[in-house]
C-alpha cells in the first residue's frame, strides 16, 4: 500500500510540472529562472523523500521477519546457547525456519528438566582400523595422529554439544592400550565412556555395541558422530541439533552439498518431499544414479555426513532390524534407521549444511588438506587479536581463550596450551608451551619446550624492533627444555 501511494504521488507531481512551467513563463523573466530552479529542486526532493519512506517500510518488514525468526524465550535461549556454545543468532543466520516452526517447537518442550531434555547423548564411532593410513595396523589413525596436544579422536569430540560423557566405540586393539599406565582420559579425552566393538561390522554394529551404555543414559536424544572427523566446525553440530528440534522430527540426518555423487551416500525423498533415507552409490540402481547426476546438475543433490540425531526409544526399538549390506562385507549401516523410521510413519528430517565440509580422515591427503585449513584459521584468529604471525607458521592452540599480549610475533611450529599466558612484545619460534607456563614481557624463545614454567617479565625497551628478527627482546632463550622452573629476567 505504501509503495502504491509513493508511485501515485510521484506521478501526480511530475504531471503537474509542465503546467506550472507554462504559468511561470508568463511571469516576469527575471523571476522565471529562479522559480524554475526552485520547482525542479522541490520535485527531486519530494521524490527522494518518498523513496526513503518506501525503503524504510521494506527494511522494517525485513527486520520484523528476522525478529520473529530468531525470537525464543530467555530460559530456552540460555539453555540452547550453553548447549551449543554459540549465540543463537550466529547459528541461525544461515538457517531457514519461520516463527510458526519455533512456536511448535516451544509448545512441545517439557516444563521441567528442560536442559536434560535438550542435551543429547553422543555416541562417537571410532573403531575403524584405518588401514589406508597404515596397512600394517600398528598406527591407529584416531589415537596416533596428533593435532597439537590432542589426538584425532579427542579433536573430533571438541565441538559436540552438551556436557554428558560421550560414549566412544573402539575396537579390541585400541582397548588393549587402556592400561594402568594409560588412562581413558589420556587416550580418549575427558568425559569419555569406552565401549568395545568386537566385530568390524559397520557403523550399525558400532551403535549396537553402545546399547548397554545407552540403556544407562536418561537422555531423550541420541547423537551419532565420528572419531575420524577432526575438521568439522562447531556450526555443523549446532545447526543440525537446532534443525532437529525445530522440525519436531524423530530422527534427523545432516547432509551436505557434494562436488560429486560418485561413491557417495545419496539422500532420497518421496514425491511429497519427505525424507526417505540414504542409499550408497554401490547400492543404487542405474535410474537412481542417473537421478543423482541430474540433481547434482541442478544443485539439488545432497550426500550423507553420517551425523545423526535420533530419539532414544526410536533407536532402541529398531536397532536390531538393521540388515547387512551383502556387497559391503555384510556391514550394518546406522543411517538405515532413517528408512525404518520413514516406513513406520515417523517424522524424518534432512538438514542440509550449506558451508564447506571437509572429509573425514581416510588417507594422508585428508590430513594434509585439513591441517592446511586449521593452520590458516588459527593464523587469522591470532591476527584479529593483534598478533603478528608468519605466513607459514603452523600453530595449534589448547583454547581460543589463550592470553597473548600486544604485538607478539609467532613463527615456525608453535603449540600453546590452554592455561598458557604470554606477555607483550614476545617473539616465539618453534616453541611448545604447556601447563601453567607464563612468559613475561619482551621474551624471545626459539626451539624451546616449557611446562609449568615461569619466565620473568622485563621492562619494555625503547627500541621494540630489529632487522630480520622483527622484534627486539630483552630476554633471549634458545634450545632449552624447562619443566616446572622459574627463569629470571634479562637472560
Amino acid at each position: 500500500m505504501v509503495q502504491q501511494q509513493c508511485i501515485c504521488a510521484e506521478t501526480d507531481l511530475l504531471c503537474m510540472t509542465p503546467i506550472l512551467m507554462k504559468i511561470l513563463r508568463t511571469m516576469v523573466p527575471a523571476f522565471c529562472l529562479i522559480l524554475t530552479d526552485l520547482m525542479n529542486f522541490l520535485v527531486h526532493y519530494v521524490v527522494y523523500i518518498l523513496d526513503i519512506i518506501e525503503l524504510g517500510d521494506h527494511d522494517s518488514m525485513k527486520s520484523d521477519a528476522h525478529a520473529n525468526k530468531a525470537h525464543l524465550p530467555e530460559n530456552v535461549t540460555t539453555i540452547l546457547e550453553k548447549l551449543i556454545s554459540s549465540k543463537i543468532d550466529d547459528v541461525t543466520a544461515e538457517m531457514d525456519f519461520d516463527s510458526e516452526s519455533i512456536q511448535t517447537f516451544l509448545s512441545s518442550l517439557p516444563t521441567d528438566s528442560l536442559e536434560n531434555y535438550l542435551t543429547p547423548q553422543w555416541v562417537v564411532l571410532a573403531a575403524g582400523k584405518g588401514t589406508r593410513i597404515d596397512p600394517t595396523g600398528r598406527l591407529s589413525k584416531t589415537l596416533d595422529i596428533m593435532f597439537g596436544d590432542q589426538n584425532m579422536l579427542q579433536y573430533s569430540r571438541r565441538y559436540l554439544p552438551g556436557d554428558r560423557p560421550d560414549i566412544v566405540v573402539i575396537n579390541p586393539q585400541m582397548a588393549t592400550r587402556l592400561t594402568d599406565n594409560i588412562s581413558t582420559e589420556q587416550l580418549l579425552g575427558e568425559n569419555a565412556v569406552p565401549c568395545i566393538q568386537q566385530e568390524m561390522n559397520g557403523t550399525g554394529g558400532a551403535l549396537q555395541a553402545a546399547i548397554p551404555e545407552l540403556h544407562k543414559s536418561d537422555a531423550e536424544w541420541i547423537g551419532v558422530a565420528f572419531g575420524d572427523e577432526p575438521f568439522l566446525d562447531k556450526a555443523i553440530f549446532a545447526q543440525t541439533l537446532l534443525s532437529h528440534f525445530i522440525s519436531g522430527a524423530d530422527v534427523t540426518l545432516c547432509g551436505k552439498i557434494p562436488e560429486t555423487v560418485v561413491d557417495k551416500g545419496g539422500l532420497f525423498f518421496d514425491t511429497e518431499g519427505k525424507f526417505i533415507g540414504t542409499k550408497e552409490w554401490y547400492d543404487m540402481t542405474d535410474p537412481e544414479k542417473e537421478q543423482m547426476w541430474q540433481r547434482l546438475e541442478r544443485g539439488e543433490a545432497y550426500t550423507n555426513t553420517g551425523i545423526t540425531i535420533i530419539r532414544k526409544s526410536v533407536l532402541l526399538e529398531r536397532i536390531d532390524r538393521l540388515q547387512p549390506h551383502t556387497n559391503r562385507n555384510n556391514e550394518l549401516h546406522h543411517v538405515d534407521l532413517i528408512r525404518l523410521c520413514y516406513e513406520d510413519g515417523l517424522k524424518t528430517n534432512a538438514f542440509i549444511y550449506r558451508s564447506d565440509v571437509l572429509s573425514g580422515v581416510n588417507r594422508w591427503s585428508n590430513v594434509l588438506k585439513g591441517e592446511e585449513m586449521l593452520y590458516e584459521h588459527t593464523r587469522e584468529f591470532l591476527v584479529q587479536k593483534g598478533i603478528r604471525v608468519d605466513p607459514a607458521a603452523q600453530i595449534t592452540l589448547g583454547s581460543d581463550d589463550i592470553e597473548i599480549g600486544t604485538a607478539c610475533y609467532l613463527l615456525g611450529r608453535i603449540h600453546l596450551g590452554e592455561d598458557v599466558r604470554i606477555g607483550d612484545y614476545c617473539r616465539l619460534e618453534n616453541v611448545t608451551l604447556t601447563g601453567t607456563t607464563c612468559i613475561g614481557n619482551s621474551v624471545g624463545m626459539k626451539n624451546v619446550s616449557a611446562k609449568d614454567t615461569t619466565v620473568e617479565s622485563n621492562d619494555i625497551p625503547n627500541t621494540l624492533t630489529e632487522p630480520v628478527n622483527g622484534i627486539a627482546t630483552v630476554s633471549n632463550i634458545h634450545n632449552s627444555i624447562f619443566d616446572c622452573v622459574t627463569v629470571g629476567n634479562a637472560v
